[in-house]
């Protein structure tokens, strides 16, 4: 077996060494994802200078790190396929996954944006971990709890023609599904190239959204204990200008605790601002992050099940809106934001998530 470190993460390739195996791996190994052919061939792994390569009598895996941080685990077909759709071996125990489906013409004209390589990717995140943390260190580690993403799928032949492709997670089966019109006409070797983002940013769209309206993020997160609330942070860009985020309850829309202003960063970064009232917040109840900003700041998201980001008009110098009175947009979104608190002495864990 040969490691290979990637941003966010370590991949193991290989198995016992003979094996079209990878084992991606985040938070040293708490979470991983292991992806393989779905054949009793061997091989030898060899490492070409660049790349670790097993290949196969019809297929190879070429494995390699990007220079952006990402990971690829190409399958390259030396020959037509029987079927134009790929079955691998995948376990992703303890990942939930979250489907990123291109965005509708309204959305897009809105001026929200999915990134090309991001439509049709799968978002992946811890399934216990979520956007609220006991203490500092846990909040650095996890943030939201994203695991990271398998990019769009891209298949090129010999020729440099390319096309995008569909996949799909159903239990311990991964799908790659090319057009078969292409397949057919493709010469060979055709290259497929699922792509690997390790962090937790990893598959996120954005939205360059202006001032004067508060926003929230579709799903709704219990914390794991009782406690107070610290602070909280959101993801985004901007230069010198500024934000507020605030926690509300998620079935009464009771406005729960803000925070104090916080500057939106220069280039993309995490931002953090410490909440004003210090409010209890209770594991037996659900919560919603959000934000509003004082201008055009680019904030990031992802589609997690099928709640839906809301907003209410909300100038930035007053104050937040109490209880909020939501309007429901069409998309599919929660903000990449989290809350950090301080556990309440002799808290019960009690994990829990609820999607509103």
């Amino acid at each position: 077996m040969t490691t290979l470190a990637v941003a966010d993460g370590t991949v193991d390739i290989g198995g016992t060494g003979q094996e079209p195996i990878a084992v991606l791996n985040r938070w040293g190994g708490e979470r991983s994802i292991m992806l393989a052919m779905d054949t009793t061939e061997k091989a030898l792994i060899y490492d070409d200078g660049v790349n670790l390569i097993w290949q196969g009598s019809d297929t190879k895996m070429v494995w390699y790190p990007t220079l952006g941080g990402d990971f690829e685990s190409e399958i390259v077909l030396l020959s037509k396929p029987v079927s134009n759709i790929l079955s691998l071996k995948i376990d992703a125990t303890g990942l939930t996954v979250h489907p990123q489906p291109a965005l509708t013409l309204a959305e897009t004209l809105a001026g929200y944006t999915r990134p090309e390589n991001v439509i049709d990717s799968l978002c992946l995140f811890h399934n216990t971990k979520k956007p609220w943390h006991p203490n500092k260190a846990e909040a650095d580690k996890y943030k939201t709890g994203g695991w990271g993403c398998i990019y769009r799928v891209k298949a090129t032949d010999a020729t440099g023609k390319w096309v995008w492709c569909k996949q799909a997670i159903a239990g311990n089966v991964y799908q790659i599904i090319v057009p078969a019109v292409w397949l057919a006409a493709a010469k060979y070797p055709v290259v497929i190239d699922p792509t690997f983002g390790l962090s937790d940013t990893a598959g996120a769209s954005n939205t360059n959204w202006g001032g004067g309206t508060a926003r929230a993020g579709g799903a709704t997160y219990s914390p794991a204990v009782d406690g107070t609330l610290d602070s909280m942070s959101i993801y985004g860009q901007d230069s010198a200008d500024k934000f507020k985020c605030a926690i509300w309850h998620g079935t009464t829309h009771a406005l729960i605790d803000y925070t104090v202003e916080g500057s939106v960063p220069g280039s993309v970064a995490w931002a953090t601002a410490n909440v004003v009232g210090g409010a209890a917040v209770y594991a037996a109840t659900a919560y919603r992050l959000g934000v509003k900003t004082n201008a055009y700041v680019r904030l990031y998201w992802k589609a997690v099940g099928s709640d839906k980001l809301r907003y209410q008009t909300n100038a930035y110098a007053d104050p937040f809106i109490n209880p909020a009175s939501w309007t429901l947009d069409s998309l599919t979104a929660t903000l990449l934001c989290y809350a950090t608190y301080t556990e309440s002495a002799g808290a019960t864990y009690v994990p829990k998530i609820i999607m509103m």
